[in-house]
């Protein structure tokens, strides 16, 4: 449920930074969601189309893509997607990784007229 406080904050956002430009109108917007983000993407729409009537992004349409999960060892060096939240090396076996990508929400665009 904390995907209405994510949509809550990704419109006024957006709002704003239209009101910045002088946009009358919201027409799309552009969100990554990165896979271990904790917003589940079909949750979010669905706020989103709660939210936005009455609002300068009535009838805007919220594109999600999906950032999937990308870790990088520190002992070989080398890239891989961590599996069920596994964050060992699948060439060397280390332990020692860190999450690169994959866990953020960003707002990518937004379209005016």
């Amino acid at each position: 449920m904390h995907e209405l406080a994510v949509a809550e904050d990704l419109l006024a956002t957006v709002l704003a930074e239209a009101q910045k430009v002088e946009a009358k109108r919201v027409t799309a917007v552009s969100v990554s969601v990165g896979e271990l983000s904790g917003v589940a993407a079909e949750s979010l729409a669905f706020y989103w189309e709660l939210l936005v009537p009455g609002t300068a992004a009535e009838g805007a349409k919220l594109r999600l893509t999906s950032q999937p999960a990308r870790a990088i060892c520190s002992a070989c060096g080398r890239a891989f997607r961590p599996e069920a939240r596994s964050f060992v090396c699948p060439y060397c076996g280390s332990l020692a990784s860190q999450l690169a990508e994959g866990e953020a929400l960003i707002l990518e665009a937004i379209e005016c007229e």
